[in-house]
């Protein structure tokens, strides 16, 4: 993951660049091996820097100092600052190649993403998100029509945070960033309602009153129009897009492919041959493209299903070597390291173990909180598993999170269309 920051003052004041840099390095854990600057006015007639883009980088693809960010087109009319990984990057470069032959562009300067994504907004706009295939957070200033553009991924892996009034457009990966910039925010009831009741807080809600989550699927945009700066926000991807049946989305009867009883137990879902070679295919085709990557990739192994079925799906993909961890609790009836030992020596992983105490906790707690951003009932579960992973020298770890979620695992996900 990487770190993305930035401001817009849209009153005309110069950016405080040292606060800029302060809150961008507030991002430090997310992007330890390279950080950078962009600065720019918002008219073409002020020598005031109004506008700043700031990154923290983790290197995943191209680990050369030329996918450095932020990044500008040769003509310095667009600048990207991004977080995440497109898989589909390199079917996507062959034909933007294409295109800049024709019109006598420059070629790639870098094997980067990062630079893909560059050039297809500069060439189709908001178009390119139909395009991308990944886990994305991305902003792009528009030099030329002074203008900002931000998208966030469909199913929102990858955060965006931002705070608009009439002064000012602050965006981060993190809240505590925009909360260091402005320094101090106010808690926002309704946020805090919503994870009690839930568990996180969902999109656009967040923690503070001032600052939202840009929903995921959608985009924003924010320019200068009749001498005011507007922002608008439009959903580019719907879920139900994914299913490409109209009768399916209009109520249609699910029940002669998914079972009888919907309110059976999940074990007595019947799939049929065509159901079940689809899906095969779908978890085939899914970890080859989360495979792309310059550096390795592991997986977290608990020997549960989600993580072990993982494990087996990337071994089936032709990946030899395969890096897995598991966080263990000696002696307490929790430890599953009997179920993830058994499923390392199935499909031969070079298995590390990070053998979890109970003062980690409590010596940890306050790391815990800080890592969270906002309050989820995940968070050290996550810390954990994040810890483990880097201190095995992992930076790209695959896991079986949203498992249950899209197969029924708990009785609850199987209740959902009833209700």
């Amino acid at each position: 993951m990487c770190g993305i920051f930035g401001v817009i003052n849209f009153n005309g004041q110069h950016v405080d660049k040292e606060k800029v840099l302060s809150a961008r390095d507030i991002l430090a854990h997310r992007g330890p091996d390279d950080s950078g600057l962009y600065l720019s006015s918002y008219n073409h007639t002020s020598i005031q820097s109004c506008v700043a883009l700031a990154h923290r980088r983790l290197s995943i693809i191209d680990l050369s100092p030329s996918a450095h960010q932020p990044m500008t087109t040769e003509d310095g009319r667009f600048t990207i600052v991004f977080n995440g990984e497109i898989f589909n990057y390199e079917e996507l470069r062959e034909p933007i190649s294409s295109k800049q032959l024709a019109v006598s562009q420059n070629q790639f300067r870098t094997n980067s993403d990062t630079e893909v994504i560059l050039k297809l907004y500069a060439m189709e706009g908001s178009d390119c998100l139909k395009r991308l295939r990944g886990m994305f957070a991305f902003a792009i200033w528009d030099d030329k029509e002074k203008k900002f553009f931000a998208a966030r991924d469909r199913f929102g892996i990858k955060p965006f945070y931002y705070l608009h009034n009439h002064n000012e457009f602050i965006f981060s990966s993190e809240l505590k960033a925009i909360k260091k910039y402005k320094n101090g925010l106010t808690l926002s009831m309704e946020g805090m309602d919503a994870f009690l009741k839930t568990g996180s807080v969902p999109a656009p809600l967040t923690i503070y009153e001032e600052t939202k989550a840009l929903i995921p699927g959608h985009w924003l945009e924010c320019q200068m129009e009749d001498g005011r700066w507007k922002m608008k926000i439009k959903q580019y991807w719907h879920f139900f897009d994914l299913v490409g049946h109209p009768e399916l989305v209009s109520g249609s009867d699910l029940s002669l492919r998914f079972g009888s009883n919907r309110r059976s137990n999940r074990s007595n879902l019947n799939y049929d041959d065509e159901t079940k070679k689809i899906i095969r295919n779908s978890l085939l085709d899914s970890i080859k493209a989360h495979m792309v990557s310059d550096v390795e990739v592991g997986a977290f192994l608990s020997g549960g299903i989600d993580s072990t079925a993982i494990v087996s799906l990337m071994r089936q993909t032709g990946h030899d070597k395969i890096k897995t961890i598991s966080v263990t609790f000696p002696g307490h009836q929790l430890d599953e390291s009997k179920y993830s030992n058994l499923a390392a020596k199935k499909y031969e992983t070079n298995h590390f173990e990070y053998r979890f105490q109970e003062d980690e906790l409590i010596n940890d707690f306050e790391k815990i909180i800080e890592a969270m951003d906002q309050p989820t009932i995940d968070g050290i579960n996550t810390y954990f598993v994040s810890k483990a992973a880097a201190s095995f020298g992992l930076k790209v770890v695959l896991s079986g999170l949203g498992g249950d979620e899209l197969f029924g695992g708990y009785p609850s996900y199987s209740q959902i269309p009833e209700n």
